[in-house]
């Protein structure tokens, strides 16, 4: 690769490439890349933001800056105190301040310096923590803007929301803290003309329930979708105001509520359901079986199959009992499903006609009683299958490598590319895996009982990271490797 030569460049750091970060900035310089124009990090800790950030003003030609993270539960180990990191943080924006200038593409994780910064020729900006006074600086400073996405705190019960964006034609905004009123909304609206896109998710007073006083306000808009926690109990008559022709036939925008929730529908509907499911009954949609199709995961917990309705859109199945064929296309669409998830089973009979039913499936994972599910498949091979999952990691069972023999997992998944052990499991299990397993790219284990201590745990990591250094000196070996809060994630 000739640095000068890559205008894009994407550098991720979580568990599909873990430790490999480390070894590319081992090789390249971020300053290299002369003619870059695009850069995005994905999952990048601040153990590398020395390397990459104290650079960046180097690259001339950048116009777009991407910084992005996940929501892990578990998050990556840093060698740095939240202190240390506050204060890097802190540290390298001023090495990166002049290049913020010439982007025309941002998105952080916060917003916390900005208010020093002009952006002249900025038109996309996303920040995950931001206050009011850099929302006001922002008006000012990004006169070119055309999309914001922005989380930012509402603290003043009697804060203005006059935030002049005058180019402005597509607006993300989460309000956390105090509620906010309808006039905060007109206050809004009224000072961004351009504006055709908006979603809004806050805490609302009683007068946000309002459909006449949003159709005035959203009349220009192509798209609305708004989230709103409200202070009582909703009921049927709150959606009387958002049932007129507007609404329904003008616009086709549909509105439901739960308890104290008001938000649009399908847009903010349930993604996930199980067997209790029931279609929300107070909304606008006139359809309630869009509400079905809105569920991509589907969890059975019971034998029963009497749910409401078919899930014509489900992409993840998770199964605690086993459900024959038959039933089962009569719940969902097989050929839609990537991720089949096995629960507490203990019989399997039956399991590899259902697999076998699902055409596009690519992921297993296998929760409990691996051995049985190894014992009624014997020889079949499942060559389709690349990521699998296997154990629970809060089961209180802890002797899972006596459950069951590697050997028949290889001939069962013996295309596997990624693999995630999520259970206790000793360094020298994991590199037999690794000989095993023919295809992997990377592998995940659990290197610790998830209730150790902070003291053992940090103990086993030095413990892990000798093996591990020690097998990839002895194989002269490149695999890299990260460790999060519980996993060792290794990248081979």
């Amino acid at each position: 690769m000739t640095p000068t030569q890559i205008i894009s460049l994407t550098l991720c750091d979580n568990e599909t490439t873990p430790g490999q970060i480390g070894l590319f900035l081992s090789r390249f310089q971020i300053d290299q890349f002369t003619c870059l124009r695009s850069l995005t990090l994905l999952d990048i800790g601040p153990d590398y933001w020395e390397f990459i950030m104290a650079k960046l003003h180097y690259l001339k030609l950048l116009r777009s800056f991407l910084y992005i993270t996940s929501n892990k539960t578990d998050s990556w180990i840093a060698k740095m105190s939240y202190k240390e990191v506050a204060q890097l943080d802190a540290r390298l924006f001023d090495s990166y301040r002049s290049m913020l200038s010439q982007l025309n593409r941002l998105k952080l994780s916060h917003g916390d310096f900005l208010e020093s910064v002009q952006f002249p020729d900025l038109h996309h900006l996303s920040i995950g923590r931001c206050t009011t006074s850099s929302m006001k600086h922002l008006c000012s400073a990004a006169p070119q803007l055309k999309s914001l996405t922005i989380d930012f705190r509402n603290n003043e019960s009697n804060a203005e929301f006059i935030f002049p964006f005058r180019q402005l034609n597509r607006l993300s905004l989460k309000i956390e803290g105090q509620a906010v009123w309808m006039k905060n909304m007109e206050q809004l609206l009224s000072n961004i003309p351009n504006l055709i896109h908006l979603e809004l998710c806050a805490n609302g007073e009683a007068d946000i329930v309002d459909g006449t006083r949003w159709q005035i306000l959203t009349s220009r808009l192509v798209t609305f979708n708004f989230h709103f926690c409200i202070s009582y109990n909703l009921d049927s008559k709150d959606l009387n105001s958002f049932r007129s022709s507007f609404w329904l036939d003008q616009k086709h925008w549909y509105v439901a509520c739960v308890h104290r929730s008001l938000f649009s529908v399908p847009y903010f509907a349930e993604k996930c359901a199980n067997e209790d499911f029931e279609p929300i009954v107070l909304s606008t949609l006139p359809d309630r079986t869009t509400f079905n199709d809105c569920i991509s995961q589907l969890i059975l917990s019971e034998p029963a199959t009497d749910l409401n309705g078919r899930f014509s859109q489900v992409q993840t199945l998770v199964m605690f009992n086993y459900i024959p064929l038959s039933s089962l296309e009569q719940l969902v669409d097989l050929n839609r499903i990537n991720h089949f998830t096995l629960c507490s089973m203990t019989n399997y009979s039956g399991i590899q006609v259902l697999i076998n039913a699902m055409p596009n499936l690519c992921r297993i994972s296998i929760r409990s009683k691996v051995k049985y599910f190894l014992e009624e498949l014997q020889c079949v091979s499942f060559h389709k299958i690349q990521n699998l999952d296997v154990g629970n990691r809060y089961s209180i069972n802890d002797d899972y490598e006596n459950e069951y023999n590697i050997e028949k997992l290889c001939v069962v998944f013996p295309y596997i590319e990624h693999l995630h052990i999520d259970h206790w499991c000793s360094v020298i299990e994991i590199l037999h895996i690794i000989n095993k397993f023919y295809q992997l790219v990377t592998i995940s284990f659990h290197f610790a009982n998830w209730f150790v201590n902070e003291q053992d745990r940090n103990k086993t990591i030095i413990d892990v990271q000798s093996i591990l250094n020690q097998n990839r000196f002895a194989k002269k070996s490149d695999f890299t490797y990260r460790f999060d809060r519980s996993c060792v994630h290794i990248w081979l």
